[in-house]
């Protein structure tokens, strides 16, 4: 990771940051596109955004209708009022023969939201970790970071995500292997990188690591 102290600058990284794992970093996921389809315990699961039913609240802003289909039958809509000064990435994946759908800041998990069954105001950036959920909660102004249904041993004050155009590339990113985000804590902006690595744990560098032991009467740094 990086830092900067001033929080309202992220700084350019550094090319021998970045070179460390930039292979990795190659197949980055898409984001703010309507998702592709998934198969659930051997059903296909589908995603359609209603274009003819925009629903034109003010100049600055409309509300869209996503709705997901279990083969040829709808089984959930939802509502979203949505800007044009930011991006919020779709998401459809199957968790553990569940589908899953991720759109501005509600995980909604079967039909039911996410976020409030597991007390976060907000969820975003979700995706499979090697093959393992993963995704960032906002609970009471701080940000944390969830792998497998447990919090990771890290909080942010706040992740840069969601936003659009320029600032677009400070936004989160992430594929099958890794993760990689700004984060801000006490003043202080940090660029991070975390993934499952070939020693086959997750690895946030610098903070906790299961490739290293954890020394008597301590903790894993």
């Amino acid at each position: 990771m990086l830092k900067t102290a001033n929080p309202d600058i992220i700084e350019p990284i550094s090319s021998s940051v970045l070179d460390r794992r930039r292979a990795w970093r190659e197949n980055k996921k898409a984001s703010c596109s309507l998702p592709q389809p998934v198969e659930v315990k051997g059903k296909p699961v589908t995603v359609h955004m209603d274009l003819d039913g925009l629903d034109r609240e003010e100049a600055s802003g409309f509300t869209m209708i996503l709705m997901v289909y279990v083969e040829d039958r709808e089984v959930y809509r939802y509502h979203r009022l949505s800007y044009g000064v930011s991006c919020s990435p779709y998401l459809l994946e199957n968790w553990n023969d569940h589908w899953v759908l991720e759109t501005k800041g509600m995980l909604i998990l079967d039909g039911e939201i996410a976020n409030l069954a597991w007390g976060y105001d907000e969820i975003f950036d979700s995706q499979l970790l090697n093959g393992k959920p993963f995704y960032f909660g906002v609970r009471d102004g701080k940000t944390y970071l969830v792998y497998d249904g447990q919090p990771l041993p890290v909080e942010y004050d706040y992740v840069y995500h969601g936003m659009c155009c320029e600032q677009a590339m400070y936004n989160v990113a992430g594929n099958e292997q890794m993760v990689w985000f700004y984060a801000l804590r006490d003043g202080i902006w940090y660029y991070v990188e975390m993934g499952v690595y070939p020693c086959t744990g997750i690895e946030i560098p610098g903070l906790w690591s299961p490739c290293r032991p954890i020394p008597a009467g301590g903790q894993a740094r």
